[in-house]
C-alpha cells in the first residue's frame, strides 16, 4: 500500500498537480491520499485528486473551510495511524503531547503538520522521546509544507511502515 502525505499548501493548489503527478511518475497510484491540514480548501480546487481516496484533518488556516476533524485515526492495512495537524498539541515547540496522544491511542504512525519542517523518526517499543515512553515500535512523520514543495510517502508492507520525503523542486 503506498501512501500519499502532505499538509500546508496554504492556497498552492497547483502544487497538488504537481506532487500528484511526481507520485505517478513512480508507477505507483497511491492506495490513499493524506492531508494534514492548513489548505482544505485547496482539496476541492485541485482537479489531481479527482478519484482519489482523501482523507484530512483540519489546520489552524481552516476555519471557514469544511467540517474535517482535527485529528483522525486511519487503518493502513494492519496498522494504524494518528493524523492530526498539530497545532492544538504545540507539535512547533515539542512533539511531547502529539506522542502522548499517539501513546493513548496506541497507534503505529503519528503523522502531524504544521512545523513546516519535513521530520521522520522511528521510535523502538521501550524508547523514549521527550519523556513520553512508548510501548510498541512507533513512526513520527511530518512531510513538511507543500507549498514549500515538500509532501511525504507513506509505505505499507507485512514488514512495516516505511517514510519518505519528496519535493517539487529538487
Amino acid at each position: 500500500m503506498n501512501v500519499v502525505v502532505f499538509s500546508d499548501s496554504h492556497g498552492r493548489e497547483e502544487y497538488i498537480g504537481q506532487m500528484m503527478a511526481r507520485v505517478s511518475a513512480c508507477g505507483d497510484r497511491p492506495t490513499h491520499v493524506l492531508f494534514l491540514g492548513d489548505g482544505l480548501a485547496d482539496l476541492g480546487r485541485a482537479p489531481a485528486l479527482d478519484g482519489e481516496s482523501v482523507l484530512a484533518v483540519r489546520g489552524n488556516c481552516d476555519f471557514l473551510a469544511g467540517d474535517e476533524p482535527e485529528t483522525r485515526i486511519v487503518g493502513l492495512g494492519a496498522y494504524r495511524a494518528l493524523m492530526m495537524h498539530g497545532h492544538t498539541l504545540g507539535v512547533k515547540h515539542s512533539l511531547a503531547n502529539a506522542v502522548a496522544l499517539a501513546v493513548r491511542e496506541n497507534v503505529d504512525a503519528l503523522l502531524y503538520g504544521h512545523t513546516h519542517e519535513p521530520f521522520e523518526r522511528m521510535l523502538d517499543a521501550g524508547e523514549s522521546l521527550e519523556g513520553i515512553r512508548v510501548s510498541k515500535p512507533l513512526v513520527i512523520f511530518c512531510p513538511g509544507a507543500l507549498k514549500d514543495g515538500s509532501f511525504g510517502r507513506l509505505s505499507v508492507t507485512a514488514q512495516g511502515l516505511a517514510v519518505s520525503h519528496g519535493n517539487l523542486f529538487g
